[in-house]
């Protein structure tokens, strides 16, 4: 079973990053292959609302967008910031290192809790019966009893919610042909647990 659990996480897992980490990509082509496009209709909407605002006798300043500008401009600050840029990636990759065996930790600590649960409720069972009063230890294993049911119904409630929110965006955006349904359902369903 819990060699079983383990596949399961692991598959969901690697099935979301199969289909967020390759719309994400093509989304952001997309937009870059649209941004000269999407900059036209900036102007235009800029120039239509500076007619409609002359007409009550508001001028706005004019609006010059060179592209040629925008990237010297761009190149220019990758060029005199680049070193800063260089720095602070080397510090995120170490930041993504650390979490990633923070992780591996973490999993291999909770293989070891799930693989041994039976064992470590028994001796803490008799660690609190040995170390607190009859009635005291009642009282604290009740209230154990007690968290671990309220908890384990809050996990599985935060859950259900997820699943339900990120398939009915799912339906919803299919139903009315949006793009990137998928993406756009998986990141919704994950920001619930959040």
């Amino acid at each position: 079973c819990l060699v079983a659990s383990l596949i399961i996480v692991a598959g969901i897992i690697f099935a979301l990053f199969f289909i967020v980490v390759p719309a994400l990509t093509e989304s952001f082509a997309n937009l870059a292959a649209q941004l000269p496009q999407y900059i036209r209709q900036l102007e235009a909407l800029y120039l239509s609302l500076m007619e409609l605002l002359a007409q009550h006798n508001i001028v706005l300043p004019s609006l010059d967008l060179d592209l040629e500008k925008i990237y010297s401009t761009v190149l220019n600050f990758f060029t005199n910031y680049g070193q800063a840029l260089m720095d602070k990636t080397i510090g995120v990759t170490t930041s993504i290192v650390s979490v990633m065996v923070n992780f591996v930790l973490a999993l291999v600590f909770s293989l070891y809790l799930l693989a041994q649960k039976e064992n470590l409720m028994r001796q803490s069972r008799k660690a609190v019966h040995a170390l607190l009063p009859q009635r005291w230890a009642n009282n604290t294993l009740g209230i154990a009893t007690l968290t671990n049911k309220t908890f384990a119904n809050f996990v599985t409630g935060q859950l259900t919610e997820a699943v339900i929110l990120g398939s009915l965006c799912f339906i919803g955006m299919t139903i009315f042909r949006f793009p990137y349904a998928a993406v756009v359902s998986v990141l919704i369903g994950f920001c619930a647990l959040i």
